[in-house]
């Protein structure tokens, strides 16, 4: 049987951590598979990675997911289904923005639009969130999107790939998400899942 949604990690050990396990267990609310693409000896670009975890998997959604996240959402999965199931549908995610420059520069730029708890490694956390003037909805269109989540219908990935030309672990969201956007989808930011993520990441 087909499962509903497949969480893809690029793990940076040979396994997931078992609270992880746990958490998405006991919080996803529907049917799912894990894929973990074992990176702990970096055999392979985010790119590399994520685009093997695709063709391994078999979910009707897809969600590529950083190995450092806990959800505070009781049935998030069922939520983000009915996010993917909108017509035109893109890439789904907790933070980005919606303009796009010729200048590179990080999506946290021009009024980015947010819904994340971030925490650090001092166990300090702080829930921020960013909405546009006036919007109460569930999701507001963005072109770009943080890595930490990256959720998508799988007819997403039947159209594009990611460059697996590409090496190292920065810039595959920014991307795919062009990518996306390019083939006609709608990238959103969801605001009503709540996803803790334990690192501040890193400009390097």
């Amino acid at each position: 049987m087909q499962p509903e949604l497949s969480l893809i990690f690029c793990s940076r050990a040979e396994k997931l951590p078992e609270s992880l396990l746990q958490n998405i267990d006991s919080t996803i609310g529907c049917e799912y598979e894990l894929v973990v693409i074992d990176n702990s000896q970096q055999s392979y670009s985010i790119y590399e990675a994520y685009q093997l975890g695709y063709e391994r998997s078999s979910g009707i959604y897809l969600a590529y997911l950083h190995d450092d996240v806990y959800f505070h959402t009781p049935n998030w999965g069922l939520l983000l289904k009915s996010h993917l199931d909108i017509p035109g549908a893109g890439i789904m995610g907790i933070g980005g923005r919606d303009t796009l420059v010729r200048v590179p520069s990080s999506w946290t730029v021009s009024l980015p639009y947010i819904h994340l708890i971030q925490s650090d490694k001092n166990g300090k956390k702080r829930k921020v969130k960013h909405r546009p003037v006036g919007f109460t909805g569930s999701r507001a269109k963005v072109s770009m999107l943080d890595g930490v989540m990256l959720c998508m219908p799988r007819r997403v990935m039947e159209t594009i790939a990611f460059d697996t030309r590409m090496k190292g672990f920065h810039g595959y969201d920014f991307d795919i998400c062009i990518r996306a956007s390019a083939a006609g989808f709608q990238n959103y930011v969801m605001y009503n899942i709540d996803i803790e993520h334990f690192s501040r990441g890193s400009a390097d």
